[in-house]
């Protein structure tokens, strides 16, 4: 009886090409599910480790905050003002959520009155802590990325 079951299953395998090629297959697949679902977590992790970074500027100092997004976007939020602006500036998946923390009064005033320079020092300023406030997250990203491959 086991013998005759041995050979239907022998007949059965060289009729559709043996189960050992399925077999190897199906596993390349759910080695490279496993390693996307893995990077995608460990990208996931990465932004979610990755806290608001606070950088001065000759205004004062903004909170930079990156974020998993359909579309690159930049939001700039002003609280005081309640009052918001959104722009779509690059084409990665991510948020650049910048919000005013401390404003240096003077510079203000100065900024105000016509003051140029403080203005142009200032978006100097700002395009130099988006560009630190994104390489941070990236680190971020590397670091949520290398946990997950050590996990998996």
């Amino acid at each position: 009886m086991v013998a005759a079951a041995l050979r239907a299953r022998a007949r059965f395998a060289r009729a559709i090409g043996g189960v050992a090629p399925l077999r190897q297959a199906l596993l390349a697949v759910a080695v490279l599910a496993s390693c996307v679902a893995l990077a995608l977590g460990g990208l996931w992790l990465g932004l979610r480790l990755s806290t608001p970074g606070t950088y001065p500027s000759a205004l004062g100092t903004a909170s930079f905050q990156l974020t998993a997004s359909s579309q690159g976007t930049v939001e700039v939020f002003i609280p005081l003002a309640d009052w918001g602006l959104r722009a779509h500036a690059f084409s990665a998946p991510l948020k650049l959520h910048v919000e005013p923390r401390v404003l240096n009064r003077r510079a203000l005033l100065a900024a105000a009155s016509g003051n140029r320079q403080i203005l142009d020092r200032t978006a100097r300023d700002l395009a130099k802590d988006g560009t630190r406030a994104i390489d941070r997250a990236v680190r971020y990203l590397i670091l949520g990325v290398l946990i997950a491959a050590a996990l998996g």
